[in-house]
């Protein structure tokens, strides 16, 4: 199954509550929200980076969506990562708990 990665749309809101649980995640104007979109057009997954203030010390935060393919899982870190560094962000964190997931992102990005 082809998976597509973008950004999150308001039209996008029904299936990206299912998957959140929680709409604080979709409704906070701080949070940047990926989705990625399967062969029928359905959104399998996301992941939400929140936008610190400026100047803050803590860069950014990007969780994911537990349950994903491995490679779904880069993609949505990867257009998390793209979208913060156009947005001027030169640092920040998130919590990876698979090793693959973990060794691909270390070769890829500093870590």
């Amino acid at each position: 199954m082809q998976v597509n990665i973008r950004p999150y749309d308001p039209a996008d809101r029904e299936e990206a509550l299912a998957l959140f649980g929680d709409a604080r995640a979709i409704d906070d104007p701080a949070n940047r929200l990926h989705v990625a979109v399967d062969d029928r057009g359905r959104i399998s997954g996301s992941a939400v980076w929140h936008e610190p203030p400026a100047g803050a010390p803590e860069g950014l935060a990007v969780a994911l969506v537990a349950g994903q393919p491995p490679e779904t899982m880069y993609a949505l870190v990867q257009a998390s990562v793209e979208d913060a560094i156009a947005r001027g962000h030169a640092e920040g964190s998130f919590t990876v708990r698979d090793a693959a997931l973990l060794g691909r992102l270390q070769r890829d990005f500093s870590i």
